[in-house]
């Protein structure tokens, strides 16, 4: 039916019986092509929203605790995985439902990067509301779960800055077709970040600049396959 005729569909069950259209009617108002003769749209439940199209909204979550501010109480998270079959790639993000009272007013992008235009990295699955108010969010491209918190930020707390020079684990692992790595630095210096394959041949250079401080990403681009990668950080007079 093409990339945008049929999006996933959000739907609320009131009562057993309900029919909300498949396979017979797409979005509350199309007919499917193959299912819908004989079929009238008017005779299922629309969807209290329709999302993204060929999104795969595997796993939604209400959120019902106090950490996140007052807006995002009892709205709906969704984690949507990928579009296998749409010919420009959506998805790949967490999608946030806004509610008022039962009705669902609105659809927007919670949380997104995971496709970099046809470089992707990771594919949300599911989300969970942890006891303390954290959200979490599982990933079966990287293999990982992110948690996301929420804290005002303070102007006179530099708690952004990382006390330390860090290089982290790089994520997703090198037999993906990129890789991203993570990195802290608690000051203003001379940063370089290089790869280098299993011999300890410099491959590529992917930061040789000047940077502030704070948390840095750079993302390897694996146009050269190899088996297995290291990265060196340098930065004035350390490294890691």
């Amino acid at each position: 039916m093409g990339d945008d005729i049929q999006p996933d569909e959000l739907n609320r069950i009131i009562e057993a019986g309900q029919h909300f259209g498949f396979p017979y009617c797409r979005r509350g108002e199309i007919l499917d092509p193959e299912f819908g003769s004989g079929h009238d749209c008017a005779d299922y439940i629309p969807p209290a929203k329709n999302l993204g199209p060929h999104v795969a909204a595997l796993g939604m979550k209400f959120y019902t605790s106090g950490m996140f501010p007052q807006n995002y109480q009892h709205q709906i998270f969704v984690a949507e995985h990928v579009s296998w079959n749409r010919r420009i790639p959506i998805g790949y993000r967490v999608t946030l439902v806004v509610l008022d009272g039962n009705e669902a007013i609105n659809y927007k992008v919670f949380a997104e990067g995971w496709l970099k235009g046809e470089n992707k990295w990771g594919r949300p699955v599911d989300v969970e509301v942890m006891y303390d108010g954290n959200l979490l969010n599982s990933d079966d491209l990287a293999g990982v779960i992110y948690r996301v918190s929420y804290a005002e930020a303070s102007l006179t707390e530099p708690n952004l800055i990382s006390e330390t020079f860090a290089l982290h684990l790089n994520f997703p692992n090198p037999f993906n077709p990129s890789t991203t790595i993570n990195y802290d630095l608690p000051e203003q210096t001379l940063v370089t970040l290089s790869v280098y394959d299993i011999m300890g041949k410099q491959r590529k250079t992917l930061v040789n600049q000047t940077q502030d401080a704070g948390n840095k990403i750079a993302v390897w681009d694996g146009a050269i396959k190899m088996r297995q990668l290291s990265q060196r950080l340098s930065q004035s007079q350390h490294d890691k």
